[in-house]
């Protein structure tokens, strides 16, 4: 059993590509998702994960500051922080994105693009 998710937000830093073992292409990047107002807003991080060729092709789209919708497969990994104390990373295996379409810092160049692939690796 799995959790679907959808999360919004900018990301946090440049996507960054690596290959498997076996040649497979994947991406990561980080996603700032805003809650709330005001002195009650906090922020959500979610590391995402892309595949195949939507990773090949979003080295290029997914870098920092822009706004994405992301659709996915949830994970949550549990760890100890530097100072001992319980954490946990949220990780989204994402199957489709697109931009926000007011989203990011624009320059007039952003190509309005999405993602999404049918090569999951499970």
């Amino acid at each position: 059993m799995y959790s679907i998710a959808t999360v919004a937000g900018r990301l946090g830093r440049d996507s960054e590509l690596k290959y498997t073992a076996e040649g497979r292409a994947v991406l990561e990047v980080s996603l700032a998702e805003d809650r709330g107002f005001g002195d009650k807003k906090k922020t959500i991080w979610w590391r995402l994960t892309l595949w195949g060729d939507q990773a090949e092709k979003g080295i290029e789209l997914l870098k920092k500051g822009k706004a994405i919708i992301a659709d996915g497969t949830v994970d949550v990994s549990a760890y100890l922080g530097q100072d001992g104390t319980a954490k946990a990373s949220l990780e989204l295996t994402v199957y489709h994105w697109r931009f926000l379409p007011d989203g990011s810092k624009r320059d007039g160049s952003e190509p309005a693009q999405s993602g999404s692939t049918e090569d999951l690796p499970f």
